[in-house]
């Protein structure tokens, strides 16, 4: 979120720290809840061989 403000989007610092105050706390929450149930499905559905594969697939999603 910092990068991506500041260097990407160009806003300046202030504006950046803001959002980040704004917005991490929800993002924060959200994958506290996604990613153990993707743990979750991860350990009981995929094969070992896969495990890796599968987190990197979810995670290029999220």
């Amino acid at each position: 979120m910092l990068y991506h403000g500041l260097v990407i989007e160009g806003r300046p610092w202030v504006q950046v720290k803001s959002n980040v105050a704004r917005e991490y706390p929800k993002i924060q929450y959200t994958a506290w809840t996604f990613w153990p149930v993707v743990g979750w499905v991860n350990h009981l559905y995929v094969p070992l061989q896969f495990h890796v594969i599968f987190y990197s697939i979810i995670a290029c999603y999220w």
